[in-house]
């Protein structure tokens, strides 16, 4: 039961927090910014665990990096001040390793950080745990 409880927790902050980013103003821009992001994070962790070339950056550090390039870039693109936007994706960044780690704990009572992990919707967790903070970010800084 606690674990259901801090479930629907988690979904219910992250999709108010989405709907208050949605809200504000370029709401649109930063919606669609948070899903590029998330989505950039999903294929470059998917790219670097499924090679075999270790390379110089572990799956994590190119994830986060790729996070806060395309913060930076959507900063640009659509107009939006660059520190935000470079801060909303150091959370964003941040939030994604963390629900990574924190998904797999709750789904398997095991801790997965350089692995494929079981389960369909797990490309949901990272982004139930970077929503509010993405939101927190903009509220605060832009």
């Amino acid at each position: 039961a606690g674990g259901t409880l801090l479930a629907t927790m988690v979904v219910t902050i992250a999709s108010g927090s989405l709907v208050l980013v949605r809200l504000g103003a370029h709401g649109q821009s930063r919606i669609t910014a948070f899903l590029i992001m998330l989505l950039v994070a999903h294929f470059v962790m998917w790219l670097r665990l499924g090679s075999d070339d270790t390379g110089f950056l572990d799956p994590h550090t190119a994830a986060a990096l790729a996070v806060l390039i395309v913060g930076v870039a959507a900063g640009a693109v659509w107009d939006t001040s660059l520190l935000a936007m470079l801060l909303a994706a150091a959370a964003v960044a941040a939030a994604f390793l963390a629900g990574r780690a924190f998904g797999s704990a709750f789904r398997t009572g095991d801790l997965y950080l350089l692995e494929v992990l079981p389960g369909f919707l797990v490309p949901l967790d990272a982004a139930l745990l970077a929503a509010p903070l993405y939101w927190v970010v903009l509220a605060m800084v832009a």
